[in-house]
């Protein structure tokens, strides 16, 4: 096995065991979602689907892969496996760590979902994400 494939196998345990501990409780094709979603963004360093598609070397068709894992994506994080998630980075990180990273969520969360209202011209702009990060570090 080359050193390349090692590091990549390595890589995709790594994240397997991980999602496994967030999703543990979830039905097994949500499971899958989680794991496909995460292996596939931290492989190619992208959120987009076509490309965390490219790196799952599925034998169905591109097109099938990216519906399906947008159906998953139109259906919102499941609580629990919220919460997991939030348990298993809270091990992980110290607390002001943590904090700082929970803020950028955060924040990015609320531009997500002001983005409609200031693309109609109802709502004011949202404060650049760096405000917040500053904020966060004082």
């Amino acid at each position: 096995m080359s050193n390349f494939t090692s590091n990549t196998y390595q890589m995709k345990r790594k994240i397997l065991t991980f999602t496994n501990k967030i999703s543990k409780r979830l039905p097994k094709p949500e499971r899958k979602f989680i794991a496909d979603i995460t292996y596939g963004m931290l492989a190619s360093g992208s959120c987009l689907l076509t490309d965390v598609v490219d790196q799952l070397h599925e034998p169905s068709k591109k097109i099938n892969i990216v519906d399906r894992l947008s159906r998953h994506l139109d259906k919102g994080t499941p609580a629990s496996a919220a919460a997991s998630y939030l348990q298993q980075v809270k091990k992980g990180f110290p607390l002001h760590l943590l904090f700082i990273l929970m803020t950028v969520m955060l924040s990015n969360q609320m531009v997500i979902n002001l983005k409609p209202l200031a693309s109609s011209g109802t709502a004011l702009k949202a404060p650049p994400q760096k405000m917040f990060t500053k904020r966060a570090i004082m």
